[in-house]
């Protein structure tokens, strides 16, 4: 970014575009980018219009050779601004923005419909500035409460767990009548349905399957 100071003003001109109406200023700048000449600026009609001695932080654009660079400011910058410098006002002013912006989206994300969205974005407004702002505690926990109902990662299944969960079920398997050889025989033809042979290489949801199986009704 470079700071320009207006030395001139030559002349405007209205026009419609599709953000609405416009109004394109002709004016002189001196930039300490050593840039010195003729530029365009445009502002809304309701903005204050470009004043000699203005100096306006920004940049240029000389895509089109044919007319005068145009002169884009930069977001937060402004008369008299100091290059790269932005108030502590104008910093939580953006970081607000932000923070809000990033609330709407995961409120639209999350949300099963317009009303749980509206219930939703004030505490997520304020998970998002604390996480910008660095003041969120813990955010793991903090979305827990924003979300009840978000679920932790689930953790692999062990081998201990279905061994722990099959010993279970054999001895309630005993207790029903059956004998150590239908125990075996109903085991391995569950294990063959599921398309389990070594338990060590089937997938998470096979052993899940296959540990349903052996604590159901216990």
């Amino acid at each position: 970014m470079s700071n320009y100071q207006i030395t001139a003003v030559n002349g405007k001109r209205e026009f419609e575009s599709k953000y609405g109406p416009l109004v394109s200023y002709k004016i002189n700048i001196k930039g300490d980018d050593g840039y010195e000449g003729e530029a365009e600026i445009t502002r809304k009609p309701e903005s204050p219009a470009p004043s000699q001695g203005e100096t306006i932080e920004g940049t240029l654009d000389r895509s089109n050779p044919r007319f005068p660079p145009k002169l884009k400011k930069a977001p937060g910058g402004g008369a008299g601004a100091p290059r790269g410098a932005r108030s502590a006002k104008d910093s939580d002013s953006i970081e607000r923005q932000v923070a809000y912006k990033g609330a709407v989206e995961m409120a639209v994300a999350f949300a099963k419909d317009a009303d749980e969205g509206k219930a939703l974005l004030p505490d997520l407004f304020e998970l998002s500035v604390g996480l910008i702002q660095g003041k969120a505690n813990d955010p793991v926990e903090t979305v827990k409460q924003v979300f009840p109902g978000a679920k932790e990662e689930k953790q692999p299944i062990t081998r201990k767990e279905v061994i722990d969960a099959y010993h279970q079920w054999v001895n309630v398997q005993a207790a029903t009548g059956k004998s150590d050889e239908e125990i075996a025989n109903l085991f391995e033809t569950k294990k063959t349905a599921l398309g389990i042979g070594d338990l060590d290489e089937a997938s998470e949801d096979r052993k899940a399957e296959l540990l349903a199986f052996l604590t159901e009704g216990l």
